[in-house]
């Protein structure tokens, strides 16, 4: 289980109503997002919430599977009613708790009644193999999904992303030799190989829990990924949810540091062999991943 802050509650209103004057759905999520980090997972949260189908908890990564919950959050969770604010107390409650609490967790997702409801966390794409197994067996019709990104584009993102929060050794983003140092940092290594993360979660599935869609199809087509991915989770993709964002630009910091040539070329050589894994175990448009980069 990883390091986190404690828990700091940023709510802006408060609940005046118990759990039971809300409509009850089933004690559990109907899927999860495992990632991938800065691969879309942030405009998934968006176009969940806008649908008439779902209702989306206030925060969108819960980080419970490896943190307990236990995390410092950069931005307050949304508190538009009382429902909400409910949710983030619940929350609270389990993560008072010292241990992993399942059936816990799956009465937060009683809130949602009869819509559909999920946990969108990247950082559950790292968590180790026994704990994998614990969450599929205790939810075992929890459907699965992961957004994959080419490993040179999504991990040049996360470093500037980690750069910016200082939350990684300094470096020069310019020079070759200090990028690929960085390459080898645990949260920046570990989130980077996606064929052993889609392989890993694959091997504790039905197939038909689990799916994996593509950036690619984020940057060529949002409209129809937003339609398959819907279309996965049981929803109505004919359903008007306003208008389609297609990509985070609101969300890119405007100090995101130029990649150049050659600084893409060595974090291409460094990750040779995962594309090549990734093409073979992700297929779809991982397939032309290598050739990018003269593969």
């Amino acid at each position: 289980m990883r390091v986190a802050w404690p828990l700091r509650s940023h709510r802006t209103c408060k609940s005046g109503r118990q759990a039971d004057s809300f409509p009850r759905g089933e004690a559990q999520p109907d899927f999860i997002c495992i990632g991938g980090q800065k691969a879309g997972t942030s405009w998934l949260y968006h176009q969940l919430t806008v649908h008439p189908d779902f209702w989306m908890p206030p925060v969108k990564e819960l980080y419970y599977f490896d943190s307990l919950s236990k995390i410092k959050r950069r931005l307050p969770p949304r508190c538009k009613d009382e429902r909400d604010a409910l949710f983030m107390e619940k929350l609270d409650q389990l993560s008072a708790r010292a241990c992993l609490d399942l059936v816990g967790y799956g009465k937060l997702f009683e809130l949602k009644g009869a819509l559909l409801s999920g946990d969108i966390s990247p950082s559950y794409s790292m968590l180790k193999d026994d704990l994998v197994e614990q969450v599929i067996t205790h939810f075992p019709n929890l459907k699965v999904i992961f957004l994959a990104r080419d490993p040179v584009e999504r991990v040049w993102s996360q470093l500037s992303m980690e750069a910016r929060l200082q939350t990684i050794p300094p470096f020069d983003p310019s020079d070759p030799d200090e990028v690929a140092r960085s390459l080898g940092w645990p949260g920046v290594l570990l989130r980077s190989h996606l064929s052993k993360i889609v392989a890993r979660w694959r091997g504790y599935l039905r197939p038909d829990l689990f799916r994996v869609f593509f950036f690619d199809d984020l940057e060529r087509d949002p409209a129809r990924l937003r339609r398959c991915i819907l279309s996965f989770l049981g929803a109505d993709p004919d359903k008007p949810s306003g208008r389609l964002r297609a990509d985070n630009k609101s969300n890119v910091a405007k100090d995101k540091p130029f990649l150049s040539a050659t600084v893409r070329s060595r974090i291409a050589q460094f990750f040779e062999q995962e594309l090549k894994a990734c093409a073979a175990e992700l297929g779809g448009p991982a397939k032309h991943w290598p050739a990018r980069y003269g593969f």
